[in-house]
């Protein structure tokens, strides 16, 4: 998944059939960009995933922003949501910011990209038109389905009450069912047709079936 992740972000065109898509080309950069900061967060301390995520969507937001040079709008808006994850990493690591914080915000970012991936745009850069690109669209959904999985694993290993510091689930079981999330939101892409849509070099099976493989490892 790290692998697969930063191959994409480097080399963004080998996932569409045309590498004119501008659009496309940026969405794709962005979902192989998160599928790769999703792995860094599975291999996080799960002491500490819930403050990670902060400092790891501060990131993800960073390394995400020159890409939208081509869009000829301003970066204020990501640069302001990065220093307020860092901020929110630091306050949770000291223990000022609840586990759950992490947990609502993966759930209020993954619907907003992937019941309404159009709606980032509007939300984030309102002196844009929204793209055309059909891969541009599904390639945002993608990366709201990848916040929803880790929001999976954050919720999973979240205190079962107030006052405690037992998660409701070990590592193995959080990443199982993690995984099982993957699994879920790749067989919704494959069923799409990806190639219909613009994509290339997609193996339907085998991006639904690794996951799926490894969540019954897991959970086994």
């Amino acid at each position: 998944m790290l692998i697969d992740g930063a191959i994409e972000y480097v080399y963004p065109d080998l996932a569409l059939v045309d590498a004119k898509d501008s659009d496309g080309i940026i969405a794709c950069r962005h979902d192989g960009l998160w599928r790769a900061a999703l792995a860094t967060l599975l291999l996080a301390d799960p002491e500490t995933a819930h403050a990670r995520a902060h400092f790891i969507n501060a990131v993800a937001t960073l390394a995400n922003a020159p890409g939208t040079e081509s869009f000829g709008v301003t970066k204020k808006p990501l640069m302001i949501w990065a220093g307020v994850s860092a901020a929110l990493g630091v306050a949770a690591l000291a223990g000022a910011v609840p586990k759950w914080v992490a947990t609502l915000l993966y759930v209020a970012n993954g619907l907003s990209y992937y019941v309404d991936p159009d709606y980032l745009i509007r939300l984030y850069f309102p002196d844009k038109a929204v793209p055309k690109s059909r891969v541009g669209f599904w390639a945002t959904r993608n990366t709201g389905a990848t916040f929803l999985v880790a929001a999976v694993y954050l919720a999973a290993l979240a205190p079962t009450a107030p006052g405690t510091s037992i998660p409701a689930l070990d590592r193995a079981d959080a990443f199982g069912l993690a995984m099982g999330a993957l699994a879920g939101t790749t067989v919704r892409f494959v069923l799409a047709d990806p190639e219909a849509l613009g994509f290339k070099n997609i193996q339907p099976v085998a991006v639904a079936a690794f996951p799926a493989a490894l969540a019954v490892a897991a959970l086994a």
